[in-house]
């Protein structure tokens, strides 16, 4: 269970991942419409008719299987455009209270990673870089091998190196492309004992949690690291959209 046991209610749309956030009801999150590939840059907003406020049919017939559709048109939209909201999930009216909160955390306060959670939410970095470290480690970003696992893809290798599955730990961190703009950058940072290791591995040691040694340097380094990340994924979203090669000095920077 997460720190963050929520859903999202559908305002204009320009926040919502339908692959990743749960955001339709009964289901959660989206199923690709079988034999496409999922487009990891798509919002809600762009299923979404401006001038009717309406959900578009035919985008949605586009990008998503019958199951999704059936319950997407069913979300009822507002007139005008108002942002996108956060609904509690431990409360059948989605508000939170402090005795939900107690019986949620009951849960979680003997999980190791707990502390990994708190500090990722704590960390003064933009809060659509903070979202993402989140999805990171809940293992929820659209890689190609989380996406194999739902549809059927052309290929699961790694567009950077094409060498490996391309799974989070790998793009983001250990992948020699990866690999070469963290040794380059200001961290310094050598990835290869990453190999073959889960993502909270990760987290655990640029955090400073058990195993690993904390130090203040790691607590003051992290937001580099977590924009790095993101920088990182950025790159590979242009590398497939936009057929683009990012250097390593225009990602670092």
């Amino acid at each position: 269970m997460s720190l963050m046991p929520t859903v999202r209610i559908v305002g204009d749309g320009n926040f919502i991942d339908p692959w990743c956030d749960r955001w339709i009801p009964e289901l959660g999150v989206a199923t690709p419409k079988p034999n496409t590939s999922p487009d990891s840059l798509l919002k809600v907003s762009d299923f979404i008719e401006p001038a009717t406020r309406t959900w578009d049919r035919v985008k949605l017939n586009q990008h998503f299987d019958q199951s999704s559709i059936e319950r997407i048109v069913k979300i009822p939209l507002s007139v005008s455009p108002s942002s996108d909201r956060r609904a509690w999930d431990l409360t059948r009216d989605g508000k939170f209270t402090t005795k939900s909160a107690y019986h949620g955390l009951r849960g979680i306060r003997d999980d190791p990673t707990s502390k990994v959670w708190k500090k990722i939410w704590r960390t003064k970095i933009p809060y659509r870089v903070q979202v993402f470290i989140w999805r990171c480690a809940k293992n929820a970003l659209p890689t190609r091998d989380n996406l194999s696992l739902r549809v059927q893809l052309p290929s699961i290798l790694c567009p950077f190196c094409q060498t490996s599955p391309e799974t989070i730990m790998h793009v983001l961190i250990t992948c020699p492309i990866s690999s070469r703009i963290w040794f380059q950058s200001r961290l310094n940072m050598r990835t290869v004992a990453f190999l073959g290791k889960p993502i909270m591995d990760w987290f655990r040691f640029c955090l400073g949690e058990a195993p690993f040694l904390y130090s203040q340097e790691k607590d003051e380094s992290f937001p580099l690291v977590a924009c790095l990340m993101w920088s990182i994924w950025l790159s590979r979203n242009n590398m497939i959209h936009n057929a683009k090669t990012d250097s390593p000095f225009l990602i670092i920077n």
